[in-house]
């Protein structure tokens, strides 16, 4: 079965009049012909190969995509804003109607805390409260919005009780206790002999995997750090695969990993789960997982969600391996 995300690209595809139902229905048998072999291709990318789309509708298709996914996140966040008083409905509509415009501009939309915060409506406080309610809601199973499921502020229809502050994992705890890793060692002659893709391309994103090798040290004996540049989008259509790659470089063994984010154009609140979830992994595994820079924008983000705090963030490239000499 294709993945809900490629579902949808199929589905704005044809209700745009791009490509026909029995078009999109015959690519959902190619890709499920593809898993069988072992290769993953996207919706998206199918459609170029069958010369059903080009690669321009493609991306068309894909930003239409993003901003839905983005829109129903941030209307999500406006319930919350406006459940608990921190802002009104009516400068939530506001809000995403300047979102739309810039969308229909065909114009980088910002999200909602964003342009809250731009117009002073709400404070960095209130956004960062309830980012990281709705990011852990996704990422944690008993971390609660507001109470119950039934009638807390995270419940369609529940009343207007106060955010409850999300309980915290052991991954944050460590990381405030300023926790040290110890660190799992692949030395370069093992990671020569190690059956990993080096590549992870599909439509929308390309992520490429280089190596450092750190120098054994009166410290540290030698070790191999993966650098995985990324560059295009992590959404609902993309993280899937990317989340994949990174488990089997994972399932190799290797558990130091920095993450190149400067050609990163998006992530959504899922990606942002995917990034916990790999640096909770790797330290299980006496690694540890990093991201270096991270555009402005989406730097914003993550520190807001304060996710600095659950997983080591650095502006250059050269700092994050450098980190990794005192693990």
């Amino acid at each position: 079965m294709p993945s809900q995300a490629d579902m949808l690209f199929g589905k704005l595809a044809v209700m745009n009049r791009m490509v026909t139902q029995e078009q999109i229905d015959e690519c959902i048998r190619i890709q499920e012909v593809n898993r069988q072999m072992g290769l993953d291709l996207s919706m998206g990318e199918i459609l170029v190969r069958k010369s059903y789309l080009t690669k321009e509708q493609v991306d068309t298709v894909a930003r239409a995509q993003q901003y839905l996914e983005a829109r129903k996140e941030d209307v999500r966040f406006g319930e919350l804003a406006a459940r608990n008083g921190f802002v009104t409905k009516e400068r939530i509509q506001e809000c995403l109607q300047v979102q739309e415009a810039l969308f229909k501009q065909n114009k980088p939309f910002p999200r909602i805390g964003q342009v809250l915060l731009e117009k002073s409506f709400i404070t960095r406080q209130q956004i960062s409260a309830i980012l990281t309610a709705q990011l852990r809601l996704k990422t944690v199973e008993d971390a609660p919005v507001g109470g119950t499921e039934a009638g807390g502020a995270g419940a369609p229809g529940g009343g207007a009780s106060p955010i409850e502050a999300p309980k915290e994992s052991a991954l944050v705890k460590e990381a405030e206790a300023g926790h040290k890793f110890g660190t799992q060692v692949i030395t370069a002659g093992e990671l020569m002999k190690a059956k990993i893709d080096k590549e992870l391309k599909i439509e929308g994103l390309t992520v490429t995997v280089r190596t450092v090798k750190l120098e054994a040290t009166a410290r540290n004996v030698e070790k191999v750090i993966l650098v995985l540049d990324v560059n295009g989008s992590l959404d609902s259509r993309t993280f899937p695969y990317f989340e994949k790659f990174l488990s089997k470089l994972m399932d190799a063994g290797f558990f130091n990993i920095v993450v190149n984010c400067a050609n990163l154009t998006y992530i959504s609140s899922a990606g942002m789960g995917v990034f916990l979830g790999l640096a909770q992994r790797a330290r299980d595994n006496r690694g540890d997982f990093c991201l270096t820079v991270l555009p402005e924008r989406i730097k914003q983000i993550v520190n807001l969600l304060g996710l600095p705090k659950m997983i080591r963030v650095y502006d250059v490239e050269r700092g994050a391996l450098g980190s990794f000499k005192f693990y």
